[in-house]
C-alpha cells in the first residue's frame, strides 16, 4: 500500500474570504434566531393576555348574593373595574376599584383603600361563582365570606 502525501495551502486571500464568509454566516444565523425568539416571545406574550382577557370575561357582569335581607353585589367590568356592594334595608357600603382575575383567583384594590390588595378565591360554573376571601368584610347578616358563597349572575 501506498501513501501519498497531498499538501493543501491556502494564500492569504482565500483566508480572508474564509473568514469573511463565516462571519457573515454565524451574523445570518444569529439575526435568524434573534427574529425566530422574538416571535416566539410575541406568540407567548399574545397567548397570555388573549388567556387574562378570557378569564376576566368570564367575571364580567353582575353577581348577587343573597343572604337573608342582606344581600352582597359584584359588579365586574371588561376593562377591568371592580365594584363590590353589601346592603341590607337603608344600610349601604361599597368598595370601588381595579381587579385582575388569574385562574381562580381575582385581587381587587379598592381605591378608597391604599396598598390595600383583597385576595379573593373563586369559580365560575355558566351563572354561578363560587367565591371565598380573608378580605371581604362579613355582610351586614354576619355571613364570614372566608366561607364558600355563591353568587348568581344577573
Amino acid at each position: 500500500m501506498l501513501l501519498q502525501q497531498v499538501s493543501v495551502y491556502a494564500n492569504d486571500s482565500d483566508l480572508d474570504a474564509i473568514k469573511s464568509d463565516s462571519k457573515q454566516l454565524f451574523s445570518d444565523i444569529g439575526k435568524g434566531a434573534k427574529k425566530i425568539g422574538t416571535k416566539i416571545g410575541k406568540s407567548v406574550n399574545e397567548t397570555v393576555e388573549d388567556v387574562k382577557k378570557k378569564i376576566s370575561k368570564q367575571c364580567t357582569g353582575t353577581w348577587i348574593f343573597t343572604n337573608g335581607k342582606a344581600v352582597t353585589t359584584i359588579v365586574c367590568t371588561e376593562s377591568g373595574g371592580m365594584t363590590l356592594t353589601q346592603k341590607e334595608d337603608s344600610k349601604n357600603r361599597s368598595w370601588k376599584g381595579t381587579y385582575e382575575a388569574a385562574s381562580g383567583k381575582l385581587t381587587f384594590k379598592p381605591e378608597s383603600e391604599k396598598d390595600v390588595i383583597w385576595q379573593i378565591s373563586y369559580s365560575i360554573d355558566k351563572t354561578k361563582m363560587q367565591l371565598t376571601s380573608d378580605d371581604i368584610p362579613n355582610d351586614y347578616n354576619g355571613f364570614d365570606f372566608s366561607h364558600p358563597a355563591v353568587f348568581l349572575k344577573r
